[in-house]
């Protein structure tokens, strides 16, 4: 397990003054990379050897978004590291402990020449250490009766400031593409998103819109082929 204390600042918030979900996934992030130096994700070691994680879905809860100026506690735990799949789960708690947010990803290891699932190496596994902790038990997002209703769709293109360390758009950046969807956090209960394939700079998406009921569901296709990169279902808190 790793911590870290945080002071939520003007520039992570959204309209509401709480902290968005693009500066939540950051959080996250951030944190799963700090506390790797000595775990079995050290980014080093999976560096030399060839490999990066690539993030297949994150799974989010929300109880409340914290607010600007408010001190809050950023914990990440390693759940499971198996030979080709990693799961983390994080918590974001306010000065009192309690769990305000709270995450699993789950990712894919993936060789950096050929982009595709890949095996550790022995140095890899050597490196194995694991938290016997899980922050959150997720549940697969309920199947929403009724029809869904396309509002509207259009066309984003990818920028190169949305590229990572491995080429390609990083998986935060993703809320980048579909910010103008997804409402503020203190309106979200659940978010669901699943990475399908990578997006790459200056590729041009189809961002599709459709309400459901209680929630709303936001896909990212490529423009020139249709194909499914990215689903994210948004379940709304009840009023």
């Amino acid at each position: 397990m790793y911590s870290e204390v945080r002071k939520v600042r003007f520039s992570e918030c959204d309209r509401e003054g709480r902290l968005s979900l693009l500066s939540l996934l950051n959080y996250f992030q951030d944190i799963a990379e700090s506390g790797c130096g000595s775990s079995a994700l050290n980014m080093d070691i999976i560096r030399k050897a060839g490999r990066f994680y690539a993030v297949a879905s994150w799974e989010i809860a929300v109880e409340r978004s914290p607010s600007e100026g408010e001190t809050v506690t950023v914990l990440a735990y390693l759940n499971a590291d198996k030979n080709r799949l990693a799961v983390m789960s994080f918590e974001l708690r306010n000065e009192n402990g309690d769990v305000l947010c709270a995450a699993v990803c789950n990712m894919v290891l993936c060789s950096t020449e050929t982009g595709r699932a890949a095996a550790k190496t022995s140095e890899m596994r050597r490196a194995s250490e694991l938290d016997a902790y899980s922050a959150l038990q997720v549940t697969q997002p309920e199947r929403r009766s009724g029809k869904e209703n396309f509002c509207h769709s259009r066309y984003v293109c990818a920028s190169d400031s949305m590229t990572d360390l491995n080429g390609h758009v990083n998986n935060a950046k993703y809320v980048h593409l579909i910010g103008d969807e997804v409402p503020p956090v203190s309106h979200l209960s659940k978010v669901y998103m699943h990475y399908h394939k990578p997006v790459f700079p200056r590729e041009k998406l189809d961002v599709t819109v459709c309400e459901n009921k209680g929630g709303r569901t936001i896909r990212i296709l490529s423009a020139d082929t249709g194909d499914l990169i990215f689903t994210a279902d948004i379940v709304f808190k009840l009023n």
